[in-house]
């Protein structure tokens, strides 16, 4: 079997299966910078989160995802450098967009999305709001 050969179906459960994982992560880890916005590790965390849906979406075809995923790694690049205190201003609205695309994902469950993205044709009607 050639390596490049793969099943894409299996490969968008495994990426739906772990995106929906890190958008949880990430929403939890923003409840918790709330009220621990020094918390260094947590803010490290959302960051690998996001960096890694940004990566995965971006390969697999999801381009409003990965424009998501980009702009809260700006926000948390920014909050990590010191240029932006991490505030509850800031902490609730990205939760809240977390809390909202983990709850309907591109704006359906994520199983139908990757299931529907599979089809070239359908990818237009995914975009997402941006952020």
């Amino acid at each position: 079997m050639d390596p490049m050969d793969f099943d894409r179906d299996e490969l968008l459960a495994i990426f739906s299966a772990e995106t929906e994982d890190n958008l949880r992560e990430m929403e939890e880890a923003f409840v918790r910078l709330e009220s621990a916005p020094d918390d260094v590790e947590t803010l490290q965390a959302v960051f690998r989160a996001a960096h890694t849906i940004k990566g995965n979406a971006g390969g697999l075809g999801f381009p409003a995802l990965a424009r998501f995923a980009h702009a809260l790694e700006d926000v948390l690049d920014r909050i990590r450098s010191g240029s932006l205190a991490l505030s509850t201003s800031i902490a609730k609205p990205w939760s809240s967009k977390i809390r909202f695309t983990t709850a309907r994902p591109m704006p359906m469950p994520c199983d139908r999305v990757v299931k529907k993205a599979s089809n070239k044709r359908s990818r237009a009607s995914l975009e997402m709001p941006r952020p």
